[in-house]
């Protein structure tokens, strides 16, 4: 019987591992890395294991006799990284639970590597299990059948979150003008100067902004791919409402795919300048 595998694990025992895995439908990486762990983690809590990610002798026999994964295959050129992963000190609850909802956010931050640091430092449930880099990279930072509060619904009990998967898109979000130039995060700085080339004018004031960082091609498109790819898994309804602008807590109750900015009055996420036409079109939603 090998010795227990974890993260950071070499040699030939982790490749006959990884090719195992590979057998039963799981995605693995060229080490034992985030990758190979999140695909342990998988199988551990599919087959009634504890799900810590390290491979000893009770993984080793389940994986003899290991049942495939449940997977619906990805749409072409749908690629997730699983390189940015949360832990379970801080980020997120691991305990599954069945989806019906999809929630558009937007970071308000830098990067995507500096959320999800964020939400580790915190040590607190609050994230969202994707987060859209700028490129249009889709990191997944914790498996989406788990949960965390994303939403902060006051009242709520957290009954929304965790039937719901949150995509965070890396973004400025609002911006503020002064003297002609605009700025970033609320702060009349040098350092916080945007470029208006990059901003989305919405020609009145939302949600306290007039103007917004301007989401990426790159990430409409990676939203599109990854919300129809999640549609599919979780069998959530193809639907979206008409109206995307104004609160409406009915909303708490909807099922289908929706921003922040509905279920919120005071959230500006995602802005006005969503292509929303872009999305519906893409992943076949009626409106509602």
């Amino acid at each position: 019987m090998p010795n227990a595998l974890a993260r950071g694990s070499k040699g030939k025992t982790v490749s006959t591992l990884q090719a195992r895995l590979r057998e039963l439908g799981y995605d693995a990486d060229g080490e034992f890395g985030p990758a190979t762990e999140a695909a342990v983690i998988a199988f551990q809590e599919l087959h009634g294991l504890l799900p810590d990610g390290k491979v000893g002798p009770l993984t080793w026999e389940a994986l003899k006799e290991g049942v495939p994964a449940v997977t619906v295959k990805p749409p072409p050129g749908l690629e997730v990284d699983r390189s940015l992963r949360l832990t379970l000190a801080g980020g997120y609850v691991q305990e599954a639970h069945p989806k019906d909802l999809i929630v558009l956010h937007h970071t308000a931050g830098g990067s995507a590597s500096s959320t999800v640091k964020w939400w580790q430092d915190t040590k607190e449930p609050i994230a969202t299990a994707y987060v859209l880099e700028r490129d249009g990279t889709i990191f997944e930072v914790f498996d989406p059948r788990h949960w965390a509060y994303h939403l902060g619904l006051k009242g709520a009990g957290g009954r929304v979150d965790r039937r719901s998967v949150g995509i965070e898109i890396a973004s400025e979000g609002g911006l503020t003008e002064a003297d002609g130039a605009l700025y970033t995060f609320d702060s009349i700085r040098p350092s916080h100067r945007f470029d208006k080339k990059d901003a989305y004018d919405h020609g009145t004031t939302w949600r306290g902004y007039r103007h917004f960082a301007r989401y990426t091609p790159a990430q409409i498109e990676a939203v599109a791919l990854l919300v129809d790819h999640l549609c599919a898994t979780f069998h959530i309804p193809r639907r979206t409402p008409k109206n995307h602008l104004d609160f409406d807590k009915a909303l708490w109750d909807y099922q289908g795919i929706v921003g922040h900015q509905p279920v919120r009055s005071d959230k500006s996420d995602v802005h006005p300048g969503f292509d929303w036409e872009r999305l519906r079109q893409k992943c076949a939603l009626t409106l509602d």
